[in-house]
């Protein structure tokens, strides 16, 4: 029954729309553009992603570089001399 009444309404809309072509153009236009937003919003994750996983890596490379400056700066106090090369 209610597959019914959803068909009605189906076929009641698609007429009304043959018979007013720039509303099923409006429908097709709102479409693509939803389309084109979930399109869009993908790659803006997808680029958001990459970035993050940049600075993190970014990050981690500068924290390695000041925990070796550490133990050098640690090793001179000691009276330990720096290692050649």
């Amino acid at each position: 029954m209610a597959m019914q009444e959803g068909g009605k309404a189906i076929n009641s809309v698609i007429d009304s729309l043959k018979g007013n072509p720039f509303m099923l153009a409006m429908v097709i236009m709102n479409l693509a553009l939803l389309a084109f937003l979930f399109y869009i919003a993908q790659q803006i994750g997808a680029q958001r992603q990459r970035e993050i996983a940049q600075i993190y890596a970014q990050f981690k490379e500068t924290q390695d570089l000041l925990l070796k400056c550490r133990g050098q700066i640690n090793d001179m106090r000691n009276g330990v001399q720096p290692k050649e090369g």
